[in-house]
């Protein structure tokens, strides 16, 4: 999914669950991606990227409804206010999707 994800090593980091769950998500086994991403969600729950892999395959499937929650984990995780940018805009997507037009409008805010 995202190549930082398996490069950056940070203490505590997950890395070899992730790399695992980023093979599946590339092999197009979707649902054990998702466990592998919760796995990594519960090694290191303050990690950002997992919450962000695991939001873009519910953003996929169009699973909005548990797209949204896990976006704004991974959006209060992020320590860059880039990473944090992107998130902000896959939600102002979701959001218009979903005719949520005064969330979309907040969450383009945010994102600028």
């Amino acid at each position: 999914r995202d190549e930082r994800v398996s490069s950056v090593l940070v203490r505590g980091e997950p890395t070899g669950i992730l790399t695992t769950a980023q093979r599946h998500d590339a092999g197009g086994l979707t649902e054990e991606a998702i466990e592998a991403y919760r796995q990594a969600v519960q090694i290191n729950p303050a990690y950002a990227w997992p919450y962000d892999s695991l939001g873009l395959i519910y953003e996929q499937q169009e699973r909005y409804e548990l797209a949204v929650p896990v976006y704004r984990q991974a959006v209060r995780r992020h320590s860059r206010r880039q990473d944090q940018a992107v998130v902000w805009n896959r939600l102002r997507n979701i959001y218009r999707q979903s005719d949520r037009s005064v969330a979309a409008i907040e969450a383009y805010q945010q994102a600028i």
